[in-house]
């Protein structure tokens, strides 16, 4: 299958949670593509194919448990958009020691579905990736399998 991972981080830490989203995938035999959320360019006719989106929640524009600010640039810039016949998928990271425990990615996903986007799997939340790798890397290992991909 071709995936596209579309992803932001601050601190790198999502970009560690992808590189092991990436080596899960890869070793299932998928085409796995990444980019950064600011070069996304949705493609349409891509019921063949999946995107997975990835991002950190945090305070942003004054409000808590926000998307990566490019995120938030793409759906304010995208309001228009038809998302139609796009399989997704979401992974978020965060803190369950703030109220929104990954509100980021919640605001992400209920965006695209918003704008006919089907959804592939649960979102995945990954609780303080940045101290507990390891468990974080099992919960993706996990998450993978369920996708079914």
């Amino acid at each position: 299958m071709n995936i596209n991972i579309v992803y932001a981080t601050y601190s790198g830490t999502t970009t560690l949670a992808v590189e092991k989203l990436v080596s899960l995938l890869e070793n299932k035999n998928n085409n796995v593509t990444v980019e950064y959320i600011e070069n996304f360019k949705p493609k349409k006719n891509q019921s063949d194919s999946l995107i997975i989106f990835a991002t950190p929640s945090w305070l942003e524009e004054n409000k808590d448990a926000q998307p990566h600010t490019h995120f938030i640039s793409f759906i304010n810039n995208n309001e228009s958009s038809d998302f139609s016949n796009m399989n997704m998928a979401f992974m978020g990271l965060g803190d369950s020691d703030y109220p929104r425990f990954c509100g980021g990615i919640d605001i992400v996903a209920n965006f695209f579905i918003s704008k006919g986007a089907k959804k592939i799997g649960n979102t995945l939340k990954l609780n303080k990736y940045q101290f507990y790798p390891q468990q974080g890397d099992l919960q993706i290992a996990s998450w993978v399998d369920k996708l079914a991909i």
